[in-house]
């Protein structure tokens, strides 16, 4: 998101997370932990979460809110 959607900053820690996995898939992986993370941070702050992938990884959306659940 910090080279897609105008306006939307993300923290340095989380871009250099992202720069040090060495593949698609690592990365992919690494992007569920970071929501993981995310999540289970706004549990009992917010009223829910909003998930989004692609149509062929749902598996990932689940996997993100497992962690608040």
């Amino acid at each position: 998101l910090a080279n897609e959607v105008p306006g939307v900053t993300v923290p340095e820690a989380l871009l250099e997370r992202m720069r040090r996995t060495e593949n698609a898939e690592a990365a992919a992986a690494e992007g569920v932990a970071i929501a993981r993370e995310v999540a289970r941070h706004l549990k009992g702050l917010v009223q829910g979460v909003h998930v989004s992938t692609t149509a062929e990884n749902v598996h990932a959306a689940l996997e993100v809110l497992d962690a608040v659940t």
